[in-house]
């Protein structure tokens, strides 16, 4: 049988110092196509670390893993509930190295800074906290600040107190709600809690329609899993009385703005040529060739159509610009930069544009939602 996950001396690590926990040490194995493996443990043994590091779900502190058919695309995302003074807030764990690999952040999402720097920001401190505006304006927060949420602990049940530090703010994020929600390191939450158990996967597909991939799971998971994608998520958004197909939209305004700039322009010549009729006969008769005439035209039209393109395109950037400005107000995450809508592509032609799926297994207190290891029938 062939050899499809291959590790050499793997240790998984949380935490630093004197509150550093070991799941899992020295391991070396090998995982066969077809084979089956028992993992057998007491509670907090490392069985669910053990997964997710096979399945690719995690990263380990040392040693090498290698991996072939293993799907990839797949990102874990905890889900805890944190109290921040009396408020409680959905707290979502993530891997901030991996996650931009798997669905696309938008800087809209963020607010005084890139999506880049925020995940820079969260993966160079693990004890960074992304929080709302909201939050930050509640209790006046400063970039650095000490933050103490109450969140419960995955071996007493109990809730205690962690310590974050504010290092930005996200105003939407995937899975999020709209209200108030915060962002952490997943290492370092199950760290502080004893409890590495995932809430939802983000899965990203390779050009297979989302719908299919989200059937696929439905199979493999069974009817207790909750599991959304993204093409149904439009329709039904694309239902209400606030959503507008903008593709449609900017094809009649190109059509119609290039019929009334190939109009404007020829009747400009038109009567600009009515008028110089004496002008050419004069100039015919004073010895002009019919060649230089014809360059005079065709230079006045290259002249009127530069300068008319130009204007136009300065014009639409404008107005593009003051459209943006305006719909920053009415969407929710608002447009983060100018770009002309695509026609979307019939069922069954090649994708170039990722499309995912989210899946998201029935939260439990006690047992973790089990990782997607083999790859899709």
């Amino acid at each position: 049988m062939t050899t499809i996950v291959r590790c050499a001396g793997v240790s998984r690590t949380y935490g630093t110092g004197g509150d550093a926990v070991v799941a899992v040490h020295g391991l070396t194995c090998a995982v066969k196509d077809g084979g089956r493996i028992a993992v057998v443990g007491s509670s907090g043994s490392g069985k669910t670390t053990l997964l997710h590091l096979l399945a690719g779900l995690d990263e380990p502190t040392t040693g090498e893993i290698h991996r072939q058919d293993v799907p990839a695309g797949v990102e874990p995302l905890q889900h805890r509930f944190a109290y921040v003074g009396s408020d409680l807030q959905d707290l979502y764990g993530i891997r901030p190295a991996t996650l931009p690999r798997t669905t696309r952040l938008q800087d809209a999402y963020f607010v005084g800074g890139s999506a880049r720097t925020m995940m820079d920001r969260l993966a160079r401190r693990p004890d960074a906290i992304l929080v709302s505006q909201e939050t930050v304006h509640d209790f006046q927060l400063h970039l650095g600040d000490q933050l103490r949420l109450r969140l419960q602990d995955g071996r007493t049940g109990q809730l205690r107190t962690v310590t974050f530090h504010y290092a930005g703010v996200a105003a939407e994020f995937p899975t999020a709600p709209r209200d108030s929600f915060l962002v952490a390191n997943a290492a370092y939450v199950a760290a502080r809690t004893g409890s590495d158990a995932v809430g939802s996967f983000l899965v990203s597909t390779d050009g297979t329609p989302a719908g299919t991939v989200a059937d696929r799971l439905r199979t493999i998971m069974g009817p207790h899993s909750h599991i959304t994608d993204l093409d149904t998520t439009r329709k039904v958004i694309g239902s209400s009385l606030t959503a507008v197909d903008f593709g449609g939209l900017a094809t009649v305004e190109l059509t119609l703005g290039l019929a009334l700039a190939l109009t404007a322009t020829a009747l400009l010549l038109i009567l600009g040529f009515t008028e110089r009729r004496r002008t050419f006969a004069l100039a015919a008769v004073l010895g002009a060739r019919p060649r230089q005439l014809g360059a005079f035209v065709w230079t006045e039209v290259a002249v009127v159509g530069a300068g008319t393109t130009l204007f136009a395109a300065l014009g639409g950037w404008a107005l593009s610009h003051m459209l943006v400005t305006v719909l920053s107000g009415v969407f929710d995450p608002p447009p983060s930069a100018l770009a002309l809508p695509r026609r979307r592509r019939r069922p069954g032609t090649p994708q170039r544009r990722d499309r995912r799926a989210t899946s998201r297994p029935p939260p439990t207190a006690d047992r973790p939602a089990r990782p997607v290891i083999g790859e899709l029938p």
